[in-house]
């Protein structure tokens, strides 16, 4: 029988978000719980203390240049050799398993202490909702693996475990870990900061990627695609990384960044060369299927259009980087619903319109277009 533990390390002053994590994990029944506090902060140490006697204190300065930088991944290195469970289960402090979930990860668990195939276990992570609480982003995250000596943690920022993205595993898709930050303000341009100094002294692919994507992120999107278009020339990273880089470029060419999804006529081309490209290196995306269904319904082919956004109806949330939920069900429903009223078929319209309720996102607005629908449907059969 495996053993399950659990670590975690924690800055200074999140003695609630602490509480809040790791009152819920000990409802899971692990062998041991290690937490390593990264800063001298009393409150914080005895609100651990709370829930197991392995709190551990370190020092976890790195530096770039000659500038010190918080050290994520030698942080957790230091919180595993703190451990002797045979598998480490690992969230960040401001993620939470939630009560409708805690029976799913008990039982994901217990299939963990039965089962020593698998180098790790990955779950859902959800990173964002909308106001109404409705989940707008998520991806596959690494929640539990072997604790062997080979695999550590690596880099500074954006830390990764060094397990190669094959290696066989299991995915239990039906749960999910929610990251739940106190505030929406995140940390400002700190990581651009970092990432920049990264990229120029100790780049790599993975720092190559999130750098891209930071930028992105803070709309310096001119900078942003000098870098992007040299990520994809080198072809730099994994499948997926390059997928994701594409889909940055192929949004920013396809629409105008302006808040409002309008077309970007002056370079919507190069919008449809990288959807296509991302796709050559990852079908896993249905932002690339609704991408080139809207480009063909904006030439007129509509037909084409139907059948792309028939595509990402048929994708899955299975993803390792980050996809948009929306566009797995509710966009791509939408808009084959506006198409088909647009030629006068209105059951199909109502069908899909149905199918983008059924996602929980804009109810309001999607329930007006069902009466649409429905008087011209009415209509239809007085006539």
């Amino acid at each position: 029988m495996n053993t399950v533990g659990f670590n975690l390390i924690v800055g200074r002053g999140e003695e609630q978000l602490l509480d809040r994590c790791l009152k819920q994990v000990s409802k899971l029944d692990l062998d041991e719980i290690v937490v390593v506090v990264t800063h001298n902060d009393i409150v914080v140490k005895r609100t651990a203390e709370k829930y197991t006697d392995k709190v551990y204190y370190y020092e976890w300065f790195g530096f770039v240049g000659d500038e010190p930088i918080n050290d994520f991944a030698s942080a957790r290195n230091f919180c595993m050799e703190h451990t002797e469970s045979d598998y480490i289960m690992w969230l960040d402090t401001d993620d939470l398993i939630s009560e409708v979930n805690i029976n799913g990860f008990k039982e994901a668990i217990g299939h963990i202490r039965k089962n020593k195939h698998f180098l790790y276990y990955a779950v859902r992570y959800i990173v964002a909702f909308s106001n109404g609480n409705v989940p707008l982003e998520s991806v596959k995250r690494v929640f539990c693996f072997k604790n062997r000596s080979e695999i550590k943690w690596l880099y500074k920022i954006h830390e990764g475990l060094s397990i190669r993205p094959n290696t066989p595993h299991a995915y239990f898709e039906n749960i999910a870990i929610e990251h739940r930050p106190p505030n929406k303000k995140g940390h400002g341009d700190r990581n651009l900061k970092i990432l920049e100094k990264l990229y120029k002294t100790e780049r790599d692919s993975r720092i190559a990627f999130y750098y891209c994507k930071e930028l992105y992120i803070e709309k310096m999107f001119k900078k942003a695609e000098e870098i992007q278009i040299q990520f994809v020339k080198d072809n730099e990273g994994g499948d997926e990384e390059l997928a994701h880089v594409c889909l940055m470029l192929a949004t920013y060419y396809t629409y105008k960044i302006d808040g409002i999804q309008t077309f970007n006529k002056e370079t919507i081309a190069k919008g449809e060369i990288y959807a296509y490209l991302g796709l050559g290196f990852c079908d896993k995306y249905a932002e690339f299927d609704v991408i080139l269904g809207d480009i063909n319904d904006y030439k007129g082919n509509k037909d084409l259009a139907i059948q792309w956004y028939k595509k990402a109806l048929d994708k899955k949330l299975n993803a390792v980087l980050a996809q948009d939920i929306r566009y797995y069900r509710l966009i791509p429903a939408d808009r084959l619903s506006v198409l088909f009223f647009s030629v006068g078929d209105f059951e199909s319209a109502l069908l899909y319109n149905k199918m983008a309720i059924q996602s929980n996102y804009e109810k309001s607005r999607l329930l007006k277009i069902r009466k649409k629908i429905l008087k011209r449907i009415n209509n239809e059969r007085v006539d």
